[in-house]
């Protein structure tokens, strides 16, 4: 009886370790994963204003009264 409780024992402790095991690789492969989407956004955002284009000229033209219409500036 006492033998058999434990191996019952060990065998939740083990189940134990490999749950905490599996959820630390987890953890892991999810800031892993975090850290390359910022790098990835990181590395995007530095080159969005090369990508940029000026905006010149009229961008709408009203087809209902004929008008042209751009940006206000303030």
């Amino acid at each position: 009886m006492v033998q058999q409780v434990l191996m019952i024992r060990e065998k939740r402790e083990q189940v134990g370790r490999q749950i905490e095991r599996k959820e630390r690789e987890i953890r892991a492969r999810r800031e892993r994963k975090k850290r390359e989407r910022e790098a990835t956004q990181l590395e995007e955002a530095s080159g969005w204003p090369q990508q940029q284009e000026a905006i010149t000229g009229p961008w709408c033209v009203c087809s209902n009264e004929g008008l042209e219409v751009g940006l206000v500036s303030s």
